[in-house]
């Protein structure tokens, strides 16, 4: 990487950590996660009034709860070239879709402290199949530790161990989208006072749900820790990522995490040896909050270091995201994201930066409350896809709605309307 990158990245980075970003929550005593140990992977819910439904049994407590996005779409592009449905005459491409629509049971048996959650979603492709996301158990040892083992959303980046029901706009932003660990299985535990927040994680590394103990798919083990100060306000406030105008002071929190995994070492079924190679995640981070306002930065870099069986050359990629939204009344938000990702010179796609632009406005129905929430944003994506080759693995992803093309300047309008229950 060029030294002249090396120092705008840094910079970058400078920014994402002083320009930081709020996630709020009122009605914290009905957040989704007060009686489950979901804190243990610190990504609690934020289902204000919308608590779900609950059987209670003695000490036995069932809740179902879940949630639906459902997504209309407006993309334009120069040159889509064959994207998989065959060329175009026209860059034009629209349509509905539900992204996502999710089905949660949680609960606590035998003892208040003993906890469970199941999570799962049903695909947005052509079979409609489910996948199973989040399988753990928790026990709650006392109001500051617990620990867990099971399936779970790797605790890392701060936007992504939320639930993308509590995101600020319709979705994930690129950066979060390019470089999340996604989700894996193990065992973990919190410890969590007043005004400190630590998360560690012994696991099967990134991307490694619903796998066997010896696919090729999962590393030889992955170790995760995420650390979080809270200088202001309370631990609630950052259930989410909006800070509702009922919101009294001002709430700060700074956090960082690191994620390494070690792979191709554990012994698999068929098609020869895994790649072996080490890979390294971390992250910065930063929000503030004030009644009715909020900032957000993030700066997150990988490192991925072949073997010297596997050869190649290592590569330092880097992420920086800035966000940040205002009330214009007490159930009308407009928000905005920057998102720039900065892959390595020495690919051998010499991949350029990519940018991109997110601007939008949020209605919400029920104040202080994501349960019914209508959305409407527009992103540009402005540089061409293709060019990088971390950014063109995630064109066609829910997340970002990015489509292939060898042009710059794509622009996507989308309006999305979710409803928990």
């Amino acid at each position: 990487m060029s030294r002249n990158k090396f120092l705008v990245m840094l910079a970058g980075a400078a920014l994402g950590f002083g320009a930081t970003g709020a996630l709020a929550q009122s009605d914290s005593e009905r957040a989704y996660s007060a009686e489950l140990s979901a804190d243990a992977v610190a990504k609690t819910q934020s289902f204000a009034k919308a608590n779900g439904f609950t059987i209670t049994d003695g000490t036995n407590k069932l809740r179902v709860s879940g949630f639906t996005q459902f997504r209309y779409n407006l993309n334009w592009r120069d040159d889509p070239g064959n994207d998989g449905n065959g060329d175009h005459d026209s860059g034009f491409a629209n349509g509905f879709e539900l992204p996502r629509t999710r089905m949660i049971l949680s609960g606590n048996v035998l003892d208040p402290n003993l906890s469970f959650k199941v999570e799962g979603q049903f695909s947005d492709d052509s079979d409609g199949s489910f996948d199973l996301l989040d399988a753990f158990a928790a026990y709650k040892y006392n109001d500051e530790f617990t620990v867990a083992g099971g399936q779970f959303q790797v605790p890392l980046m701060r936007e992504w161990y939320l639930s993308p029901f509590g995101v600020q706009g319709a979705d994930y932003g690129m950066v979060t989208d390019v470089f999340n660990p996604g989700y894996s299985q193990g065992i973990w535990g919190v410890y969590q006072n007043d005004a400190f927040k630590g998360i560690f994680a012994f696991d099967d590394g990134g991307n490694a749900a619903n796998t066997r103990y010896n696919s090729v798919s999962e590393a030889d083990y992955g170790l995760t820790a995420r650390l979080e100060g809270k200088l202001s306000g309370d631990w609630a406030r950052f259930n989410d990522m909006s800070s509702w105008k009922s919101d009294n002071g001002v709430a700060t929190l700074i956090g960082g995490g690191i994620h390494y995994q070690n792979n191709g070492n554990t012994a698999h079924p068929g098609n020869g040896p895994a790649p072996q190679f080490q890979y390294l995640l971390y992250t910065i981070d930063a929000s503030i909050e004030f009644a009715g306002a909020n900032l957000y930065g993030a700066f997150v870099g990988q490192h991925i270091d072949p073997s010297d069986e596997a050869g190649g050359d290592s590569y330092d990629d880097f992420g920086v995201q800035l966000a940040g939204g205002f009330f214009l009344a007490e159930q009308d938000e407009l928000f905005g994201r920057w998102d720039w990702i900065i892959a390595d010179d020495d690919r051998p796609t010499e991949d350029e930066d990519v940018n991109a632009l997110t601007v939008g406005w949020n209605h919400y129905f029920v104040p202080d409350s994501n349960a019914a929430k209508f959305t409407t944003e527009l992103c540009w994506f402005i540089n061409e896809p293709g060019a990088n080759s971390l950014v063109a693995s995630t064109t066609g992803s829910a997340a970002t709605g990015l489509l292939p093309s060898s042009e710059d300047d794509q622009v996507l309008i989308r309006f999305q309307f979710q409803l928990a229950f």
